[in-house]
């Protein structure tokens, strides 16, 4: 009994998928992409010389305001699922509610840095 011939390309007649050349290029790719990564995770970076100013003071409401302000609109909501939309909506309530709480947490802190019994 004869086999039908099938139609198509013969697979001898394919090329291999990584040819002879294309294994060096490889292993040169490989080697780069090595030398980039852990010059990033391992970067020499020196310690700051001088110590960062950072402000510890109890927030102002000038400054909730302005980072209501700075919220960009259309964002996912966070945790809370509160969108920026609505902070936004009514700046003095959300700056109002916002300032006690900060207010409250700021003592607390203060209080428990300093040994003292808070509110």
């Amino acid at each position: 009994m004869k086999r039908a011939k099938k139609l198509g390309k013969k697979k001898s007649d394919q090329k291999e998928w990584i040819s002879a050349e294309t294994i060096p290029k490889l292993n040169l790719r490989k080697t780069k992409k090595e030398i980039i990564n852990t010059s990033r995770t391992r970067a020499n970076i020196p310690p700051a010389e001088a110590e960062l100013q950072i402000n510890i003071e109890q927030p102002s409401k000038a400054g909730i305001k302005k980072a209501i302000t700075a919220l960009r609109n259309g964002k996912a909501a966070g945790p809370d699922e509160i969108p920026p939309e609505a902070i936004k909506e009514d700046m003095e309530t959300s700056a109002n509610l916002l300032y006690d709480l900060l207010s409250k947490l700021w003592i607390k802190d203060k209080c428990q840095l300093s040994g003292e019994k808070a509110l």
